[in-house]
């Protein structure tokens, strides 16, 4: 009867090698929606239509891309805006809510601190404590402050001891009432800072109005 043969070990299989993680691109709607983008394709876009290098005709269904693109950016835009907004508020709502916690924490602490003081000086003045207790760490003792003046009633102090104060602040409404009347005020001028406003898109009978005024 033939001897069997040993059993040779099976090879280990090779480790597959691990694929690099790679970010994921970010989909070409997403950028082409995006405010900065759709709005300098729609402003190339009218700028070569007014210029007539090209048919308004052929122009007409990328400047009907271009606009829906621009609408979808604004309201991504203002959306995410407001999103922020919420947040601020809840941020800024948490953090008030504990600080006030932590005020009322600090307040009590006081409270307890300016109690054993006190009581360090109420026995002290009873004459069951002396100037000075020791312990077997810390010791405690009574002394004068400096002297400092208190006053009682600020009507009857004289003259002589009062001090002025004399406050000088820039009268910026009168300034400006000057400045736009043709007055040259030396060490201020005018400004018109922009600022960002998002409201409610207003309806067609609403842009007709907007386009009557202009």
């Amino acid at each position: 009867m033939p001897t069997p043969k040993p059993s040779q070990p099976k090879p280990s299989p090779k480790p597959t090698p691990a694929k690099p993680n790679r970010t994921r691109a970010i989909p070409e709607s997403v950028v082409q929606r995006s405010l900065s983008l759709s709005s300098r394709k729609a402003a190339r876009l009218w700028m070569q239509l007014e210029s007539g290098m090209a048919d308004p005709t052929d122009l007409l269904p990328a400047l009907q891309q271009a606009q829906g693109h621009q609408e979808d950016a604004v309201d991504i835009h203002v959306a995410l805006r407001q999103h922020i907004d919420a947040e601020i508020a809840a941020a800024q709502a948490r953090l008030d809510a504990l600080a006030a916690v932590h005020e009322a924490d600090i307040q009590r602490l006081k409270r307890w601190a300016n109690s054993l003081d006190q009581g360090v000086l109420d026995l002290h003045e009873q004459g069951l404590m002396a100037d000075e207790a020791v312990g077997q760490t810390y010791r405690i003792r009574v002394k004068h402050n400096p002297p400092s003046c208190i006053v009682l009633d600020e009507a009857m102090i004289p003259e002589p001891y009062l001090k002025a104060k004399t406050t000088y602040t820039p009268d910026k409404s009168a300034i400006k009432s000057a400045i736009q009347g043709g007055e040259a005020v030396p060490g201020a001028d005018l400004v018109r800072k922009r600022k960002v406003v998002y409201e409610a898109a207003p309806t067609s009978l609403g842009r007709m109005t907007d386009q009557a005024q202009v």
